[in-house]
């Protein structure tokens, strides 16, 4: 009894330790290069085992057709496979794979809010930018940016403001989340996108990404 509880707390903490984040599901032709999330896949199959040989940036694996199979970074599933064509020069039989691929690391996710979307020149409004951990373990070495060119700052909260730029450095721990609000003003009409620069280490490597287009309009 005592054996069989240690074996589900091993296995309740294998499964805890990763966050998935589908990275590609679709059809995928063997023997020729796939770049998904910035990173190269390549297939190869073999019809007799039915059988997928998978080229990962974190290795290779062999995934059964209808099967799915994990490496320290990447969670590859083989939905199915099919004859594409062959090729009568070199006699290479080329398959359609259909695959999903999982990236079993950290992924932080962004939202970005302003109290007025319209505002009159020189009117004030509360813009807020929530970064969050939506995974199972920390997520450190974070290094967030939102300049704000063409915009007055003040009463900046949560981040430091350097110039016209809110900034903020740290980690954020499992299901925690971090907020940076700031009031901003314009004196010069148009539409304007903010955006946020993001990167993080993601447990393989250091992530880069931009948070979501707030418009804001100054009115005439």
């Amino acid at each position: 009894m005592k054996r069989l509880i240690i074996i589900l707390m091993l296995f309740l903490m294998i499964s805890t330790a990763y966050a998935e984040t589908k990275i590609f599901s679709g059809k995928v032709i063997t023997d020729t290069d796939k770049v998904i999330d910035n990173s190269t896949f390549r297939f190869k199959y073999d019809e007799n085992s039915k059988k997928a040989f998978v080229e990962t940036p974190a290795g290779g694996l062999i995934v059964d057709n209808g099967a799915c199979k994990p490496n320290n970074v990447f969670r590859v599933c083989i939905n199915n496979a099919n004859f594409s064509y062959k090729n009568i020069t070199t006699y290479v039989y080329y398959y359609e794979v259909d695959t999903t691929i999982y990236k079993l690391t950290g992924s932080l996710s962004t939202s970005s809010t302003s109290k007025l979307a319209s505002l009159l020149q020189n009117e004030p409004t509360e813009i807020t930018t929530t970064i969050t951990n939506p995974t199972d373990f920390e997520i450190a070495n974070i290094v967030f940016n939102y300049n704000l060119e063409n915009f007055s700052i003040t009463d900046a909260k949560g981040c430091e403001l350097n110039g016209n730029i809110l900034q903020w450095k740290g980690s954020l721990a499992s299901k925690y989340d971090k907020t940076c609000t700031a009031s901003i003003s314009a004196g010069k009409q148009g539409t304007y996108s903010l955006k946020g620069n993001l990167s993080y280490f993601n447990g393989f490597d250091t992530e880069k990404k931009e948070t979501d287009a707030l418009a804001i309009t100054i009115l005439p």
